[in-house]
């Protein structure tokens, strides 16, 4: 009975560790993803607004 408590501990602790070393490594990607997302994102309306500007000019013209 102790030797299955002790094994499920040690379990949950290696299952704990090995979780957090994954999120760590997969940190850094997410927040490059996130860093993407949001400058594309930010360059999008520029671009849109950019383009609206030469069409109306262009009418106008």
């Amino acid at each position: 009975m102790k030797l299955k408590v002790i094994a499920a501990t040690l379990f949950a602790a290696a299952t704990a560790i090995a979780a957090q070393a994954s999120f760590a490594e997969e940190s850094p990607l997410m927040q490059n993803r996130m860093l993407d997302l949001v400058q594309s994102a930010q360059q999008q309306p520029t671009e849109q607004a950019a383009s609206h500007t030469v069409e109306a000019t262009a009418k106008q013209g």
